[in-house]
């Protein structure tokens, strides 16, 4: 089966899957290397309780989300590529193709640096994965705070100074008279 002029322009050669390999990587990790120091600002934040800081880290955030979400696509686009390109990609279907899969793609001599690249942008997605957590954990505990200074401040303001039965304190009716004739 002979191929289409615009199938034969979507096929890349190795060396064109090298460079577009290594361009993304680099793309990856000076993102996830962002991310990380966004969300250390962040957990930092909040142990301070400074809303200014955490305000500012979570627009930071928001942005790199989308500056991620350009590189999956770029990522499922150079898989998409390489996968018509190299039929020896597409053989193995137990598993989503990795960008260290696509290595085998490349030439011989690009193979440890590219790897090398994949690996430490591994290591930066679960160290940022770990900080998560933490960020995860720290937000947790502040709105847990927070949620027992208002209802302790709640129960300071209500007359009866008791929580209904679904553990809040609820408004009370109070009806209060003078007597303006004496």
């Amino acid at each position: 089966m002979a191929l289409s002029t615009s199938q034969l322009a979507d096929l890349l050669t190795p060396d064109a899957t090298s460079q577009r390999l290594r361009e993304l990587l680099t793309d990856f990790i000076t993102a996830y290397t962002t991310l990380e120091a966004v969300v250390i600002a962040h957990r930092d934040a909040i142990r301070r309780a400074d809303t200014q800081a955490m305000q500012i880290a979570i627009d930071h955030h928001a942005a790199l989300m989308r500056d991620l979400s350009s590189l999956e696509f770029r990522r499922c686009e150079l898989v998409a590529r390489a996968t018509s390109s190299f039929p020896q990609l597409s053989t193995n279907t137990r598993h989503p193709i990795t960008l260290s899969d696509l290595t085998s793609a490349c030439p011989a001599h690009d193979r440890n640096q590219l790897l090398s690249l994949a690996s430490d942008l591994k290591s930066r997605v679960t160290r940022v994965r770990e900080i998560t957590q933490s960020l995860r954990s720290a937000t947790a505990t502040l709105l847990a705070h927070m949620e027992g200074l208002m209802r302790h401040v709640a129960r300071q303001l209500s007359h009866a100074g008791t929580y209904s039965r679904r553990g809040v304190v609820e408004p009370a009716l109070v009806i209060s008279a003078v007597d303006l004739r004496s």
